[in-house]
């Protein structure tokens, strides 16, 4: 098992494949000879109506107050580095969710494709004048976060699909957690856009 799994509270484990309705486990990704796998689960500490009882007061945790008194709320998303995922972080996570729940660890498509991959490639690969390596790395960023295929166009790392790009897959989370948890709040962080839910 993994360092610290066995001692959150709460914890909820689902992978990008089991959130998918369509079952789309996301690519695994090369990094030099070894393959990174990219449908390890997301960590989903806490939900959002679990700080508040039934009178809707405010619970205190560690001396913080964990929602305000006008019920606005806070999702903390935690993202792992290029070639990691949230499994090992799972030490970091147990102590974020000590001071601010809900937290989540999500797992993500970092560099689409399976042609080399992290970040030594990427910066490679977006190497050349100051202003085109920053062009090149701002827009692998913006794959990473919405999916695209800036880096196929360069021939530099494959595209990344919507559905395994940051917002895709907190999107598909949220709205999984919401299918099977519909009273614990989750609702109130994304919405459906083109049958594809999107975070607010």
């Amino acid at each position: 098992r993994i360092a610290c799994i066995d001692q959150i509270d709460n914890l909820i484990e689902l992978t990008p494949e089991e959130c998918d309705p369509t079952g789309h486990p996301g690519p695994d990704v090369s990094i030099g000879s070894r393959s990174v796998g990219n449908n390890g689960p997301h960590y989903v500490i806490g939900y959002p109506s679990s700080n508040i009882n039934n009178n809707g007061i405010v619970f205190q945790k560690n001396n913080r107050k964990l929602r305000s008194a006008d019920g606005d709320e806070n999702l903390l998303v935690f993202l792992h580095g290029t070639a990691t995922q949230p499994s090992n972080y799972s030490c970091l996570l147990k102590s974020l969710s000590s001071v601010v729940t809900p937290t989540i660890g999500l797992t993500y498509g970092f560099l689409g494709g399976t042609n080399g991959g992290g970040d030594m490639y990427r910066n490679t690969a977006c190497g050349g004048s100051e202003v085109n390596t920053v062009e090149c790395l701002a827009e692998q960023h913006m794959d990473a976060i919405y999916g695209g295929q800036y880096g196929k166009n360069i021939n530099a790392w494959g595209q990344v699909d919507p559905r395994d790009s940051i917002s895709g897959r907190l999107g598909l989370l949220l709205k999984r957690l919401d299918n099977t948890y519909p009273s614990r709040g989750w609702d109130k962080f994304y919405y459906t856009n083109n049958n594809m839910p999107s975070i607010t």
